[in-house]
Formats: C-alpha cells, sequence, structure tokens
C-alpha cells in the first residue's frame, strides 16, 4: 500500500507531526505527482478528489506557519503548481464550490489574474449554496487575501467571517489559524 495515495498523504502529515521537514516535503511531493498523474489504483469520488486538492492547497500553507518557510523552493513549486491546475480541471463536477475553488486558488498562485476574482466569488456563492463549511471558510481566507494583494478589500473582513464560521462549528485549528492570520 506505499503507492496508495492516502497512504502518502497520511506520511505526509506523520512526517510533518514528527518534524522530519524534508521527509514531509518529498511525501508531499510524491502525494501531488501521483494525484496530478492519475497513478490510483481505484477510482477516486469527487469528495476525495476534493479533500486531495484541498490538502494540495492547505499543507503548503501549514508548513509555512508552522515554520516560518516554504515547503519547497518556486520552481519546484511552480512546476507542482501547474500540474495540479491540469489535474483539478479534471475534478468531476466543476461547477461545485472546492473545483473552482481549487481552480481559482491554483491560478492565483501561479500568476494567473485573470478569471481568478470571478472563480473565487462564484466558489464562495457555490459553497454557501451547497452548505460546505470548510469550502467556505478557505475560499473567504483565500478570496480576502487576493483581494487585499488586489487593493480591493481589507483582509479582516474576510478574515473576520472565516473565523465567524469557524468559531460557530468549534473548528478550533481553523479558528487559530484565521486568528493568525488577522
Amino acid at each position: 500500500r506505499n503507492d496508495d495515495l492516502f497512504s502518502m498523504i497520511i506520511r505526509t502529515m506523520v512526517s510533518f507531526a514528527k518534524g522530519e521537514n524534508d521527509r514531509a516535503r518529498e511525501c508531499y511531493s510524491n502525494a501531488m505527482i501521483s494525484f496530478c498523474a492519475g497513478n490510483t489504483k481505484s477510482f477516486l469520488f469527487p469528495f476525495e478528489e476534493d479533500f486531495v486538492g484541498m490538502f494540495a492547497f492547505a499543507f503548503p500553507e501549514l508548513f509555512e506557519q508552522e515554520h516560518g518557510r516554504r515547503l519547497m523552493r518556486d520552481g519546484e513549486l511552480n512546476m507542482l503548481l501547474k500540474m495540479l491546475l491540469k489535474r483539478v480541471k479534471k475534478i468531476r463536477g466543476t461547477d461545485r464550490s472546492t473545483p473552482r475553488l481549487l481552480r481559482a486558488r491554483c491560478m492565483e498562485l501561479l500568476g494567473l489574474d485573470q478569471g481568478v476574482k470571478l472563480l473565487y466569488d462564484r466558489a464562495l456563492q457555490a459553497s454557501k449554496i451547497e452548505g460546505n463549511y470548510l469550502a467556505q471558510i478557505l475560499a473567504y481566507v483565500w478570496f480576502g487575501n487576493y483581494l487585499v494583494k488586489m487593493g480591493q478589500s481589507q483582509k479582516r473582513n474576510y478574515l473576520r467571517r472565516a473565523d465567524k464560521i469557524a468559531r460557530a462549528l468549534n473548528l478550533n485549528a481553523i479558528t487559530s489559524y484565521t486568528q493568525a492570520l488577522m
């Protein structure tokens, strides 16, 4: 089961928890390359694709917040982001909140600004309609940061909304994350 995608993700998280940063980076890279290449031995349901996609973008942020440095060099990350964008575009149900959110985040990180604002906005709207609180929280955080970079909003407005939802759901780790960003 060493080549199972979810086993790779678990090894990434365990290595991170143990403080084995090089191993965590290697496991993360292997998991994402496997996901992008479609090297899964079994069919992935849309919610499984959503999970892996959210992990793909959340883990590097968590790593950076914890260690004060990036998970990967810019060149490595850029290559991986290009592969992730191709893979995320293939997730079933592209009009759902999570695939839209993942596409927007990937495009933003790649510097492809055309259409990012609209994708974030539609992802946020869809997450509210679907009742997908995790996508909604991440959309508020990522979209808020994007708007601040573009000079169009105050970061705290979106972070407060994300924090409010996380508090209401007793999501302590996410609450801590949003507090750290504020």
